[in-house]
């Protein structure tokens, strides 16, 4: 989203430099170091502040600034009167591990809480140091007021998350819903037969629910395509079936071809780029009942949702699916209708325009009358 929304703003005739980091610094660093930068990174603050004093930004936006950035050009930002809008991916402003997820099971026992069962738990990489560390940032700029005080405007991408966010201490006067969006594809017309999984290859994207739904329907054809930790495992249960992973033109050209899409995800998703993606080829999506894919999903309408971590539910939505072509390709062009009246690049500049105006308000100076 990084990447779509600085071309989008490009294309909107804005200029646009980005700062960024790589994780694959960590490599050359000692655990310390790696801890002091996380906390509170006096580099990249001179480097943004570098960069400000050279470009003279309206304002900053920042995606993710953990481990390597940190937080701390934030305050930098609010004293040169610099506003900051911060889009929330993911829940580690509340959670260690970013996704409220402890064992395979939804978690949420640190949302409005200081995060010391993270560090417990272990729940960032099951590592003691590095648990620490997630839950110590967390801490430090709570009690710095970083993000209540020095923010602008903080964007999430469903009501969802905006909800979480509000119970974790977040200014909900400051938390404003923008979805994510996507190009639309070029259309193309072709028989639909089948599922597909669209997305990484990790346990809490529910793969093994899936793959246990699907003994129940040995006849349905279902591919896979992307990566991650249980690539091995996936490329041995679907065989031919698993395409590997591919670029957004092949993951259309699929979308196209199969009669749904399947999202088993057993962590609370924040969006589901996978999801608009589908709608935008008119194929209605399969989905676990909660967190944003129970806002995306009208049920019946635009897709079918399921228990979340119950194969027998899905293995029969699946077969309902199979069995209903008809009121899949129904529900599909109702998705397709969704899409271009919520996901559309245009719709998404009208929404970040607002936001943006709504952060530089806080240093202008109040007309006089």
């Amino acid at each position: 989203m990084v990447d779509a929304e600085h071309r989008l703003l490009q294309d909107m005739g804005h200029t646009v430099l980005r700062y960024q980091r790589s994780n694959a610094e960590l490599a050359q660093q000692t655990g310390l170091k790696t801890a002091t930068q996380a906390l509170w990174n006096r580099q990249t603050t001179r480097e943004i502040a570098l960069y400000c004093a050279n470009f003279q930004p309206d304002l900053i936006h920042v995606h993710n600034t953990f481990p390597l950035i940190s937080p701390a050009f934030i305050h930098f930002a609010a004293a040169q009167q610099i506003p900051v809008v911060q889009t929330l991916h993911n829940f580690r402003l509340l959670c260690a591990q970013a996704m409220l997820l402890r064992e395979g099971q939804d978690c949420q026992s640190c949302i409005g809480h200081l995060p010391w069962r993270a560090i417990i738990h272990r729940c960032y990489h099951a590592s003691l140091s590095q648990s620490l560390i997630a839950a110590g940032v967390i801490c430090l700029h709570r009690r710095l007021a970083t993000y209540q005080d020095k923010v602008a405007q903080f964007i999430v991408p469903s009501q969802f998350c905006r909800d979480k966010f509000i119970v974790g201490g977040l200014p909900k006067d400051r938390l404003q819903v923008k979805a994510h969006f996507s190009h639309p594809p070029a259309a193309q017309q072709c028989a639909r037969q089948g599922g597909l999984y669209v997305g990484r290859l990790a346990p809490e994207k529910g793969l093994t629910v899936l793959s246990n739904a699907l003994n129940d329907c040995p006849d349905v054809t279902m591919r896979l395509a992307g990566s991650g930790p249980q690539e091995d495992i996936v490329r041995e249960r679907f065989g031919a079936h698993y395409l590997g992973p591919l670029n957004r033109t092949a993951i259309l050209a699929w979308m196209h071809g199969v009669r749904y899409m399947v999202a088993p995800s057993i962590c609370l998703e924040t969006f589901g780029m996978s999801l608009i993606e589908a709608f935008s080829c008119a194929t209605p999506v399969i989905a676990s009942r909660h967190g944003a894919y129970a806002e995306l999903i009208r049920d019946g309408q635009t897709g079918l949702l399921f228990t979340p971590g119950d194969a027998q539910d899905l293995a029969e939505k699946i077969r309902w699916a199979e069995n209903h072509p008809h009121a899949m390709q129904a529900m599909g062009d109702a998705a397709r209708l969704d899409y271009e009246k919520n996901y559309t690049p245009q719709m998404n500049y009208q929404r970040l325009m607002e936001i943006y105006e709504s952060a530089l308000g806080k240093y202008r100076a109040p007309q006089s009358h």
